[in-house]
């Protein structure tokens, strides 16, 4: 189910960023014991401040369509779909975005939880960065 979800195109009309993959977890959900829960990834997982594709190995977080020569409206094969999922899994392992150590420091100080070894992950209600960002969705 999960390479389905991520095989799915971006339909038009909608403010998901640009050339993203949905985000089904951050870190290893076969291994994790425990999650943490939030609204939907950031674009800063994909696009640099300037809102640029992050397009190199020295910045990439996650598998971006630019990364699989891929546009918005074509479907992902399943292949593709797996290193969109290795990259979800090993997340933390390369550059995880900065949000994540104010969470890494509750959950390791008051449960022995860690995003780091695999014992947490984490999860969004939507699996789709948004461009504006989802504050800005609804002015």
């Amino acid at each position: 189910m999960l390479i389905e979800r991520i095989k799915r195109k971006i339909e038009t009309g909608l403010c998901i960023t640009p050339m993203t993959t949905p985000v089904v977890y951050f870190g290893n959900y076969e291994k994790a014991k425990v999650c943490t829960v939030s609204l939907n990834p950031s674009d800063i997982e994909f696009v640099n401040s300037r809102g640029i594709l992050l397009d190199n190995a020295n910045q990439e977080r996650l598998c971006s369509r630019l990364k699989l020569n891929k546009k918005d409206d074509e479907e992902l094969s399943d292949g593709e779909a797996e290193q969109v999922l290795q990259y979800c899994n090993g997340y933390f392992k390369l550059r995880p975005y900065l949000w994540f150590n104010k969470l890494e420091h509750f959950i390791k100080h008051f449960n022995g939880y860690s995003y780091f070894d695999g014992s947490c992950v984490h999860l969004d209600l939507v699996q789709w960065a948004t461009t504006p960002k989802w504050k800005d969705l609804f002015k």
